[in-house]
């Protein structure tokens, strides 16, 4: 695949941050429930090396698991973290040969492979339906 360089989600022209988390679910394939969302970000989190737990799962399991709110866009829940769950998504997150989020990778390039092809091609196993959000 190509690599071309894309600048930060602030800059005009440039991904949206909801395309950002798009990519994500793509490889975890929980979007829109609070447990799905839990999810994907542990995914992420485990995906990409920086600060993964205070970046990415901190988050998360304030908002979706102890129902504390840290801003109005994501709101809150109480109850999403499944353990088993929970360490399925960050073991895949870990074993994915790509980060997303890197500034490096091409997004627009990835839209122009099949998802399964990518999946594989990135490392991104499998999972059983019991451990999906």
């Amino acid at each position: 695949m190509a690599r071309q360089h894309c600048r930060r989600m602030s800059t005009p022209g440039t991904l949206p941050d909801d395309v950002l988390h798009r990519r994500g679910n793509a490889g975890e394939r929980g979007p829109g429930a609070p447990q799905g969302e839990l999810l994907v970000s542990t995914f992420i989190g485990a995906m990409h090396p920086d600060h993964p737990m205070s970046a990415e799962v901190l988050p998360v399991l304030f908002s979706w698991h102890l129902g504390i709110a840290l801003n109005e866009i994501a709101g809150s829940w109480r109850g999403a973290f499944e353990p088993r769950k929970f360490w399925t998504a960050w073991d895949r997150g870990a074993a994915t040969r790509v980060d997303v989020l890197d500034p490096g990778w091409d997004f627009w390039t990835a839209t122009q492979w099949p998802l399964e092809e990518l999946r594989r091609e990135h490392g991104v196993s499998p999972v059983d339906p019991a451990l999906r959000a």
